[in-house]
């Protein structure tokens, strides 16, 4: 078990966070938990995203633009330097849905070209059944299951 944190450790998490470096990145740095880290940042009351509160209606429709434009949660986040809760919370607050038949997906592929994929999964799990002796219907479920 590895003993309490050193004062130098304790002194580069607090000197990361100052930087506005991520808790993540802090962790790969010192070599600590995420949890220890958080710890020493509450201590120092340098804990990320502690002080926002209610977002201003600038930030709000900058969000709701960005959702609008197809962009997922995880993105605004990134982009604008929230946590991801609050981008949730915007959501939530104006009832924000996705149109119908528009995907969060990011690759935007035409009905010819997923049909495609789809054919090729077919023939692969025929292919599969064929080399090792079993059903098709077997390959599908022992796949579906996997993931």
């Amino acid at each position: 078990m590895k003993p309490a944190l050193t004062t130098q450790e304790r002194e580069q998490v607090r000197m990361f966070s100052l930087a506005g470096m991520r808790q993540k990145m802090i962790c790969r740095e010192v070599g600590l938990s995420k949890h220890l880290v958080r710890k020493v940042q509450r201590e120092h009351n340098l804990l990320p995203y502690a002080a926002i509160g209610r977002l201003p209606p600038a930030i709000s429709a900058r969000i709701l633009e960005l959702l609008r434009q197809g962009h997922g949660s995880p993105f605004i986040a990134r982009a604008l330097g929230l946590p991801g809760h609050k981008v949730r919370e915007v959501m939530r607050e104006h009832s924000f849905r996705r149109p119908p038949g528009q995907t969060g997906c990011r690759y935007k592929l035409s009905a010819e070209k997923k049909r495609a994929i789809r054919r090729a999964f077919r023939e692969f799990e025929k292919r599969i059944a064929r080399e090792f002796g079993v059903s098709e219907k077997w390959v599908e479920r022992f796949w579906r299951r996997r993931q």
